[in-house]
């Protein structure tokens, strides 16, 4: 579920004001899923998701970016709103990588191969 909804989150957040598309969020719903689909298919729809959002940046002016837009029930300026739009991804991401390394007992091996201790 939290795939799910950071996926509609980019579209929602991102997509609807700053790139004009139709809000038909039910974000509700994000939360409710049972069963849902598979790992594939939010890989895939997120990409999608995030490879549109990507466009629409590439397409703001100065002014999109100092605008406000409406986001729910705020206003918030285009740079607010790409800002949040990655802390939250970020944040997610975070719980992810948590859960399945509590409950998997996994290391991820995010950072293999590579020395953190290394400075340039």
């Amino acid at each position: 579920n939290t795939k799910i909804h950071q996926h509609l989150t980019h579209k929602f957040n991102i997509d609807r004001p700053l790139g004009g598309v139709l809000d038909d969020r039910a974000r509700d719903d994000e939360f409710a899923t049972i069963g849902g689909v598979g790992k594939v298919e939010l890989l895939a729809r997120l990409t999608e998701a995030i490879n549109k959002s990507e466009a629409v940046i590439a397409g703001l002016t100065e002014e999109d970016i100092l605008n406000e837009w409406p986001v729910q029930a705020f206003f918030h300026d285009g740079m607010f709103i790409l800002t949040h739009v990655t802390e939250h991804l970020s944040y997610h991401t975070g719980q992810i990588i948590f859960w399945v390394k509590a409950l998997k007992n996994k290391n991820l091996n995010l950072y293999a191969g590579v020395d953190l201790g290394a400075t340039t």
